[in-house]
């Protein structure tokens, strides 16, 4: 979990703090607990399926990734 929070911090060029999972569901409460043990507060799991379905017709891995992060968007603190 560290690697990937790593590659999404990169990929942001900011911290990552908060974060919706977008999983299986047979593995969301482990992949949930990784992430809070790397210290990113869990805004949501949801499955990959609807993730996908939130980036409204992207393709592939990428669709339920692209959900997750605009999913993820919705609910993070806002910073001024």
């Amino acid at each position: 979990m560290l690697a990937l929070r790593g590659r999404a911090e990169k990929q942001l060029a900011r911290p990552v703090t908060h974060a919706v999972i977008a999983v299986d569901e047979a593995d969301a409460a482990a992949i949930a607990a990784a992430a809070v043990a790397t210290g990113i507060i869990v805004l949501g799991v949801i499955p990959r399926a609807d993730a996908a379905a939130l980036a409204g017709g992207a393709a592939g891995e990428e669709a339920a990734v692209l959900g997750a992060a605009m999913r993820a968007e919705d609910l993070a603190p806002k910073t001024e």
